[in-house]
């Protein structure tokens, strides 16, 4: 998702308990977005460590924009740079058990009876050939988070249509609000507006099969996403230079009421100060297609156990821990996340309620643009998606460079391609 310099790891903590045994300590590598959640990391591998005593424990912790390529290009190492990983669920897990750099968890999941036990898009997340090859922790939400105030201000309602979402903006920019902010500097805050508008226009499995490399970007389905995207650009409906922003440079925007609205997952609600996060409501993203369902993003947190793995037992112990539902529950709430364990309590928090409402209420989920297709495409498209938010006009040349990435990225037609009905 996101293309920072690289960074060497950096050992944050290590919980060590000496019981005289020789055995190697249990490495966990995570990556944690902020201090509150880097906290929260810490706590539930203590509570493990008062549960398993005879377990050593080192938490490694990479900064949050580095983890992927730290990951992506020492997984394969041996000896393994870690024995469980916090990853990511979809393509981007599928990417690892496909090349066989992760074991699969599919005995753990039958001893325990996991199938029945978490969420059908949870499951989904960690699968890959009939074998699931991670233990989903939780998820989170996307839709469209805004100042509260400002709509009272200038008596607004939530959009529910497409339609009416331009009405509102249209209102705002009258009222010299900008509607949405946006931070585009790493890119893939682009990709959360060209899921939602290929989601609400074109639906689900058009979606995954234009992801899984099935579908050229010259189709005119493809087009009709970016014509839509087009027309909010174009009608200045975002803040000006979004690529000198990332993510939490964008947010000011939000605070000072120069802008009314932002698509983003629940996460930056972390990195807002409390006296702004009270003012702040959330719709989902409006409907656009009156045929197709409202399918969501809903980016799946997952664990994985490294083939070169040097403590095989003892990471099978923390999964376990880490599936009991009390566990799930507790490490959801600290992170202002979703369990993905059916019997794990939700937090009472009202955006956290929401979201759960939201996520059980959709059609289907999607993982996230760069979750859901494989990193040779991502990394390519998403700069591609920020060329476009900068010059709209060029949307001939942004869906050609995107097809000659497609092409790029799949030498042949992918396998099993099975192209959703028109």
């Amino acid at each position: 998702m996101r293309k920072p310099a690289f960074q060497l790891i950096i050992l944050l903590a290590s919980l060590m308990i000496q019981s005289g045994s020789s055995a190697a300590p249990l490495v966990i590598a995570a990556n944690p977005v902020d201090g509150k959640q880097r906290t929260v990391f810490n706590d539930y591998i203590q509570a493990f460590r008062v549960q398993h005593p005879n377990i050593k424990v080192v938490l490694q912790i990479q900064e949050h924009e580095n983890f992927k390529s730290y990951v992506r290009n020492n997984i394969a190492k041996s000896p393994a740079i870690a024995d469980l990983i916090f990853w990511f669920g979809g393509a981007s897990l599928r990417e690892f058990a496909d090349k066989r750099l992760v074991r699969s968890l599919s005995a753990l999941w039958n001893e325990n009876g996991w199938h029945s036990q978490f969420t059908r898009a949870a499951t989904d997340a960690v699968s890959w050939n009939g074998e699931q090859y991670g233990l989903p922790i939780y998820y989170y939400h996307w839709g469209v988070y805004y100042r509260r105030s400002i709509f009272d201000r200038l008596d607004l309602e939530p959009p529910t249509t497409w339609r009416e979402l331009i009405n509102l903006s249209q209102k705002l920019l009258e009222n010299e609000v900008k509607p949405f902010t946006l931070g585009t500097k790493n890119h893939w805050t682009a990709a959360g507006w060209f899921d939602y508008l290929n989601l609400r226009l074109n639906g689900l499995a058009f979606h995954r099969q234009l992801l899984s490399g099935c579908i050229p970007f010259s189709d005119e389905r493809v087009r009709d996403v970016f014509v839509h995207w087009q027309q909010i650009l174009q009608a200045g409906f975002f803040i000006p230079q979004s690529d000198q922003f990332d993510w939490r440079d964008s947010l000011p925007f939000l605070y000072h009421g120069q802008a009314a609205m932002i698509l983003m997952g629940n996460f930056f609600l972390g990195s807002v100060p409390e006296k702004i996060r009270q003012d702040i409501a959330f719709f989902k993203f409006p409907e656009m297609n009156p045929d197709i369902p409202l399918y969501e993003d809903a980016p799946t947190d997952v664990l994985l156990l490294t083939q070169h793995s040097q403590n095989i037992e003892a990471a099978n112990t923390f999964l376990e821990y880490m599936a009991s539902p009390s566990v799930q529950a507790k490490v959801a709430a600290d992170m202002n996340m979703i369990p993905t364990h059916r019997r794990a309590a939700v937090t009472q928090t009202p955006h956290i309620i929401e979201g759960a409402r939201l996520l059980a209420e959709a059609q289907g989920l999607a993982q996230f643009f760069d979750r859901d297709t494989p990193p040779r495409f991502a990394q390519k498209a998403l700069p591609l998606f920020t060329e476009f938010v900068n010059k709209p006009s060029k949307l001939n040349l942004a869906l050609s460079q995107l097809e000659q990435a497609r092409t790029d990225a799949w030498s042949g037609k992918p396998p099993d391609c099975v192209q959703p009905e028109r």
